[in-house]
């Protein structure tokens, strides 16, 4: 298992055509090492970079959020419930 910073997190679940390479890096550093820890100071920065950089809208992060967290490569079993978000 290894933990991913913010910038590995972003390059995950976004397709920049500004960065193919780091966005395939990323997922493949994911894949060779299968689980993932993501510190929840982590997760708050993604939903920052997603709204102010790339512009994606709540329910976007929402989706996003929620297909990382149900993913079985992801460790935090604690984090489940995304519907008290506002």
């Amino acid at each position: 298992m290894i933990a991913i910073d913010t910038n590995v997190l972003v390059r995950v679940l976004v397709n920049d055509p500004d960065a193919e390479v780091q966005c395939q890096l990323a997922r493949d550093l994911i894949a060779i090492h299968g689980n993932i820890w993501i510190c929840r100071v982590v997760l708050i920065e993604t939903v920052w970079v997603l709204e102010s950089a790339y512009k994606f809208s709540k329910a976007q992060i929402i989706m996003g959020l929620e297909a990382l967290i149900n993913n079985s490569c992801y460790a935090d079993r604690k984090v489940r419930d995304l519907t008290g978000i506002k």
